[in-house]
Order: structure tokens, then C-alpha cells, then sequence
């Protein structure tokens, strides 16, 4: 029996070894067009050939094959040239074809792109590295970026650059009309040529640039964090304003506003594309993000510390946007969205008189607002020439429906390619937005003063009363925001060799109009001070509800007033800025120059206030201009600030082995002038007029706002504007020139050890040429400091 076991196997192995060398010997000659399926190409080889088949139907059923013309081929070699660039593999085994599937889905013939980042362990491009896959090899940009066009197959990419380890990856997959993208950071490599080793990767998925912002997160010389363009793109945002508070230790109000590390926006700094953005706020020092479209977005990082090449202006943290200019691939993007608000779309909505270019943020002339005003008052010759002036009703409210929010968002980029592995392109993008809100304002009150609770009573028990008295009454209101952006954006991009050039322009409009009504009670409004009162007051005003069922007392009811605002804002942003970056052996030099601009008109605010009788079992409106008062006035701020900032920068390495050390100097300059124009206008009543002397200070206003601002009432006997100016000169006007110098070290031992340190110094100029109205000093303001 041994024998014939011994027999036995010894013949099966010897008629596997024959049929495997059948295999290798039989020869076939087979043609097959491109496009055709691949089951349908593998099913005719295998009627042909006499042979069985195995595969997974549903990993390849969409698989089609390049075109295979096999002339007295061995069957080894026909099954390569039939899977050639698809990502499957075969087996022979006697006469069964085994197909296994190994790729990500490629299912039709075309070509697609592999696009990447290249950066080092520190961060930062690497620039000139060779890039070869599929016979061809690319140089990275100087922003370590590259992109190649391949037929959709699996291929191994191989990156080179001096001093550092070359890298392998393998089975990357490459979809028609897509792009793949793999970034990494290389590691460097001694100076001992035997050290060198090659750093194998296997793709199997799709990366994203997110491991460039990472590495350099990882290895900046300052505490940062970041999200980059493709965490941007997984989101719903159309904003930055909206995408910075998915950033860790960034808080955002309103989704335009950044706090940092509980910092608010005094100790923070905005900045786009290495520039300092001007505040948006006159009065405060804060960036409005949401005047940023995330569609020419890159990466947004917050840094978190300073080092001696950045401007120190923070102590919270330094949010800079940086945008695009030559894309790593075309793209033409629309966005349509819709939103809606539950609070407010096709509700009751409150607003001024509305121009018709609204929508898009712009003013027809309705907000527009007489200028060069002298100071007047209502015993002045030009009291009421001037009051003519002001030709439109911005005081009368409408009531209309609001409609759903909408957005429309363009964005088109383009690469072209020149001799020599040179480029050039653009990236642009439009937006326009437009929302109605409508935000309820359940109560409000100035501190504990006229509360709607009364102070803790010790005696309560004694007194037979409750321990905290609480009064039903509430200063309630509405405030209605209609807000539309329109922005652009515009950048261009020139690579030649390792000199690249870019021209980045931004701009931004954005109209804001706030509307708020609140309606409450206080002593100054016919009241008497007394939350009691107050209490019945509210139930009589709102519910009807009659003060101990006796009419009699309802005229000695407290009054409520209504305080009525309106701030319709225009905001622009315009930045232009021209940068160079070249490298010439070891040496990195950059240079930049460029303008921004901010201005915000709030044209023809205005406040006034409603009051209320009761008659009878009426409720009358009405309204007072007092002259010692301010029951309503108008009037405009007009901010402006233009920035000049220049400067270049050199940096350079040095490698002696265990220790490295980069070295950065440069200079950075910049140049801002601030205008402040703004003037403020109180409705007063002329005092000479046939009236007692007692009520010759005031007058009640009856009827529609309209017909007392039609212009008809500014005469004498009637009413006009006063105007007050706020500052000499009729404006405020400053200008700051700023110049540092800088040297920074990098020090690195081993990548165990490492010191970042350096030197900076600044010249500060400060120059107020026209200031705040001071009665002390009647004379144009002159001074410098430093």
C-alpha cells in the first residue's frame, strides 16, 4: 500500500507539472477593439483557449479592456496584454484563469491626473523634486505642488529630491476624468550615501492635502492649527466666516466674528494671503469673515504664537487665509442653495423703505445722505435751508414677507501648461447672498432697574407675602436683519523654472440693515418707575385686561413707548497683491507689495421713539420732539482705510550633518491712512413760534412719519435738523507708518532637539491729523508718536 501511495503522488505531481508547461507552450493568436468589456473579452479568450474562468462579476463587470492584438502568444503573455492598466490580476492553475480584483473602481478607458504636495518634515515645499510615474517625470513648483495627466490604469510613482529619501508608491489608482492626490513629507537623508533608503507607500485610497497642512502643523516653529481645502469642501460652508469655527480653540459669533482662546477680537489679527487685513469696525479692531467665499480657499491656519518673521500685533491668535492662484487641476464649480427659517421666511417682515438694488447690496440713492453740513441749530439762519436737504423718509415702517435665503456660487479655475515643465494659470470665483432673519426678543432691561422680580424680602413670612415677588410684565420686541454679499475673487499664477509670480485680487461688498422694535416700559416715558404698574400696564396693552375691572382707572396706567433703530451698513473690501517667490540653489527669496482697502458707510441710521395714550378704551400713537431730548435723530458714519505693505524676505540652510539650522532676514513695511467722517442730526421744533412759553420746547406728532418728512414741515413754526458735528475738520484722520527688521534661526539636532530664535525690531510712527471736537482746542491737530 505505501507503494502504491508513493505511486500515486508522484503521478499527480508529474501531470500538474505537464499541464502548467502546457499552459506555458500553447500559443494563441487574438484580437480584441478597445472599450469592449472585460468578462466579455475574458469569455471569448476562454472559449478560444479551452479553458475555465474565475471571477468576481460584480468587481469587474464594468472593467473595460485598452484593445489586445496577441499574434502566436503564449497564454501568459495574451493575459497580460488583455489586463494591461486595469486593476485586476490573474493565475494560472492547470486550465482555470483565476481574475482578482485590486483596485478602487476604475470602470471606463480615459485619462485622469495624479496631483500632490511635496513638503518637507519641517513643512515646508519642497521645490524641484523629480516626480516620475508612467514614463513621465514632473519638477515640483516652488510651492511643492504637481499634477500629471496619465491613462486611468495602477501605477507606482516615485518622488527623488536631493538631500532627502526618495519615497515609492505603489498600486496608486488613477480614475478617468479624475484626479488622485497624494502629498507627503520626505524625510532627509544623511550626508552618508549608504544611509539613503528608499520609503515604500501602498495607496489604497484616495489621500488629500490635508497631510501637507498637517506636517507643517506638526513641525512650524509656532503653535498652530488649520483646515485645509479638502476639509473644507466636506462641509456645507460657503464662508470662512462659517468654516472657522470648526477649527479647534476658534469660537465665532454671529459666524463671522473669531475669539481665540477665549480671546475677543482686540487680540486677534486677520490675515489673507500674509497681508493684514484692515478691521471692518470702526470702532473696534475685528474682521468680518464671512465676507470670504471658501471656494478660493487653500488652507486656513491659526497660529497660536508669534516668532520673529510675523507681525506681533496679537496676543489671542493670528488667523490667515491664504487663497489660490495657479490650481493643481481645472475646475468649474456652481453652487445653488436655498435656506429656510422657520422664524421668519414668508413671515410678517418689518423694514424701511427698500431700494431696489438691495438684493445685490448696493444703494439706489434712497440711503443717500446730504454732506458738508454746517452746525446748526433751530435759531440759526440755515436751520430749515438745511433741513431741506434731507429729501428721504427713512423713519416709516413697512411690513412685507420675508423670503427664503438664497445663495449662487461660481468658481472656475484653469492650468495651462508651457515648455520646460512651466505653467501658468487662474483661479476665480463670484458669490451672491442674500438672507431675512427675524430674531424675537423675549425681554430686556437695563440691569436690575425696573426688574421683573423685587428684591428678596428677609420678613416674607412675617409679612405674609411671598419671599421674591415676581411682576408679569415684559420689554419685548423683534429685530429684523436683511443681509446680501456679493464677492469675487481673482488670482493669477506664473511658474518659470523655480521663479513663480502671482497676482491675487479679492473683493467684497456686503450690505447689512438692521431693524429692531422694542417695546417696554420705563419713568422717563409717562411712567412711574414702579413694576407694578408696569404689570398692569402690560396686561392692559397686550391682553385688555382692565385694572380691577374699573375703565376709570385705565388713563393713570404707567405708558409704554416703543424705541424704534434702524442701521442699514455698507461694507467693501478690495486687496490686490503682487508676489514673488525664487529659489536659487539653497537660498529661498520672497517678495510681496500690496493694497487693501475697507470702507464702511452706515448711510442715514435712525432712531426714534413711539409713545403711547390710552383714550377711553382706545390706545393712541403718537410721537414727541423735544428739543432738550433726543426722541429722534439721524445720521452717518463713513469709515475708510486704505494699507500699503511691501517687503522680501531671504532664506537659506545650512547642513552639516546632525545639526541643521535654516536662517531667515527680511523686512517688512506698511503704510495706513484712516478717515472717520461722520455728523449726527436731532429733530427739533422751532421755539418761535405763537404757543405758550411752557410748550414752546416740544411738540407732539400726529398721524404717518411720512407726511412730517415729506418736507413740507420745515418752515418756520414747524420742525428741522439739527446738526452736531463730531469731529474738526469735519472728520477724523490718522496714519500709521510701520517698518521691522528681522532675523530668524531654526535649529535642529537630529530631529531630537530643536530651537527656534531670533531678533525683531520695529519703527512705529503714529500721525493724528484731525481729531475728536475738543472745546480746549479749536485748531487742526498735528502730532506724531513713536
Amino acid at each position: 500500500m505505501k507503494r502504491l501511495k508513493c505511486g500515486l503522488t508522484v503521478a499527480a505531481v508529474f501531470f500538474t507539472v505537464a499541464a502548467e508547461a502546457q499552459e506555458l507552450v500553447q500559443k494563441v493568436s487574438f484580437t480584441v477593439p478597445a472599450s469592449r468589456p472585460l468578462i466579455e473579452v475574458l469569455e471569448d479568450f476562454a472559449g478560444k483557449t479551452g479553458m475555465r474562468l474565475a471571477y468576481s462579476k460584480m468587481d469587474i463587470k464594468e472593467l473595460k479592456v485598452k484593445g489586445v492584438k496577441c499574434e502566436n502568444t503564449s497564454v501568459n503573455n495574451c493575459l497580460k496584454d488583455i489586463i494591461s492598466g486595469l486593476p485586476v490580476a490573474f493565475r494560472l492553475r492547470g486550465d482555470l484563469i483565476s481574475i482578482k480584483y485590486e483596485g478602487n473602481g476604475i470602470s471606463v478607458i480615459g485619462n485622469g491626473k495624479i496631483s500632490g504636495k511635496i513638503v518637507d518634515e519641517v513643512g515646508n515645499p519642497v521645490a524641484g523634486a523629480e516626480v516620475t510615474v508612467a514614463k513621465k517625470t514632473i519638477l515640483t513648483d516652488n510651492n511643492g505642488d504637481f499634477v500629471v495627466e496619465v491613462p486611468s490604469g495602477v501605477y507606482t510613482l516615485t518622488v527623488k529630491a536631493s538631500k532627502y529619501s526618495p519615497l515609492r508608491v505603489e498600486k496608486l489608482s488613477v480614475n478617468n476624468n479624475e484626479t488622485s492626490t497624494v502629498s507627503f513629507a520626505m524625510k532627509q537623508a544623511s550626508d552618508k550615501i549608504t544611509d539613503i533608503k528608499e520609503v515604500v507607500l501602498t495607496a489604497t485610497r484616495k489621500a488629500d492635502t490635508q497631510a501637507g497642512l498637517l506636517a507643517q502643523q506638526k513641525k512650524a516653529a509656532q503653535m498652530s492649527d488649520g483646515i485645509s481645502a479638502e476639509q473644507i469642501a466636506k462641509t456645507p460652508d460657503n464662508d470662512v466666516g462659517g468654516t472657522l469655527k470648526r477649527v479647534t480653540g476658534i469660537t465665532t459669533i454671529d459666524n463671522k466674528y473669531v475669539v481665540v482662546r477665549s480671546m475677543g477680537e482686540r487680540w486677534n489679527t486677520a490675515a489673507m494671503d500674509g497681508i493684514n487685513l484692515p478691521s471692518t469696525e470702526a470702532y473696534n479692531q475685528n474682521f468680518s469673515f464671512d465676507i470670504i467665499p471658501t471656494a478660493m480657499v487653500e488652507s486656513i491656519v491659526v497660529s497660536k504664537t508669534a516668532t520673529p518673521d510675523m507681525n506681533a500685533s496679537f496676543a489671542g491668535g493670528y488667523v490667515e487665509v491664504r487663497t489660490k492662484d495657479i490650481p493643481n487641476e481645472n475646475f468649474t464649480t456652481v453652487s445653488v442653495g436655498t435656506s429656510y427659517n422657520d422664524q421668519s421666511a414668508f413671515k410678517e417682515f418689518l423694514t424701511r423703505k427698500q431700494g431696489k438694488y438691495d438684493y445685490f447690496g448696493y444703494d439706489d440713492g434712497t440711503r443717500d445722505f446730504p454732506k458738508g453740513m454746517e452746525a446748526t441749530d433751530w435759531n440759526n439762519p440755515l436751520f430749515f435751508e438745511q433741513s431741506k436737504r434731507f429729501t428721504n423718509d427713512n423713519f416709516s415702517t413697512f411690513k412685507t414677507k420675508a423670503d427664503m435665503g438664497s445663495n449662487l456660487q461660481l468658481a472656475l479655475g484653469r492650468t495651462f501648461a508651457l515648455d520646460n515643465n512651466n505653467k501658468w494659470g487662474f483661479a476665480g470665483a463670484f458669490t451672491v447672498r442674500n438672507e431675512q432673519n427675524k430674531l424675537d426678543i423675549d425681554h430686556t432691561g437695563r440691569g436690575n432697574w425696573l426688574d421683573t422680580t423685587a428684591p428678596y424680602d428677609p420678613n416674607w413670612q412675617a409679612n405674609g407675602t411671598d419671599p421674591i415677588v415676581f411682576y408679569h410684565f415684559k420689554n419685548k420686541g423683534a429685530s429684523y436683519n436683511y443681509n446680501s454679499t456679493l464677492a469675487g475673487m481673482l488670482n493669477f499664477g506664473l511658474q518659470l523654472g523655480k521663479n513663480r509670480i502671482s497676482f491675487r485680487n479679492s473683493y467684497t461688498h456686503i450690505y447689512d440693515n438692521t431693524l429692531t422694535r422694542i417695546t417696554g416700559w420705563n419713568e422717563y416715558t409717562g411712567g412711574s418707575g414702579m413694576a407694578a404698574n408696569a404689570e398692569a400696564s402690560y396686561n392692559y396693552f397686550y391682553n385688555g385686561i382692565i385694572p380691577n375691572n374699573d375703565p376709570a382707572q385705565i388713563k393713570n396706567l404707567d405708558k409704554p413707548y416703543t424705541d424704534n433703530t434702524n442701521y442699514p451698513i455698507y461694507q467693501t473690501l478690495l486687496q490686490n497683491k503682487l508676489e514673488g517667490n525664487h529659489k536659487i540653489r539653497n537660498v529661498d527669496i520672497n517678495w510681496f507689495a500690496a493694497r487693501t482697502g475697507v470702507k464702511s458707510d452706515t448711510k442715514d441710521y435712525t432712531q426714534y421713539l413711539s409713545q403711547y395714550d390710552f383714550v377711553g378704551s382706545e390706545i393712541l400713537t403718537y410721537h414727541m420732539v423735544y428739543n432738550s431730548a433726543s426722541n429722534f435723530y439721524r445720521g452717518y458714519i463713513a469709515n475708510k482705510e486704505t494699507d500699503y505693505n511691501y517687503g522680501t524676505s531671504l532664506k537659506w540652510n545650512i547642513d552639516t550633518g546632525n545639526f541643521k539650522t535654516d536662517i531667515k532676514a527680511g523686512y517688512a513695511g506698511v503704510i495706513k491712512n484712516n478717515t472717520n467722517q461722520q455728523q449726527k442730526f436731532f429733530l427739533r421744533v422751532d421755539e418761535n413760534r405763537d404757543v405758550p412759553s411752557s410748550e414752546k420746547g416740544f411738540m407732539s406728532l400726529y398721524g404717518s412719519l411720512n407726511q412730517w418728512f415729506d418736507g413740507s414741515k420745515y418752515v418756520p413754526g414747524g420742525i428741522g435738523w439739527q446738526t452736531k458735528p463730531m469731529y474738526k475738520n469735519d472728520k477724523y484722520e490718522g496714519k500709521v507708518t510701520q517698518n521691522a527688521f528681522y532675523v530668524m534661526f531654526d535649529n535642529r539636532w537630529r530631529n531630537k532637539l530643536r530651537l527656534v530664535w531670533g531678533v525683531r525690531a520695529e519703527y512705529f510712527k503714529y500721525d493724528l491729523i484731525s481729531q475728536q471736537m475738543d472745546d480746549s482746542d479749536n485748531q487742526t491737530v498735528k502730532k506724531s508718536t513713536y
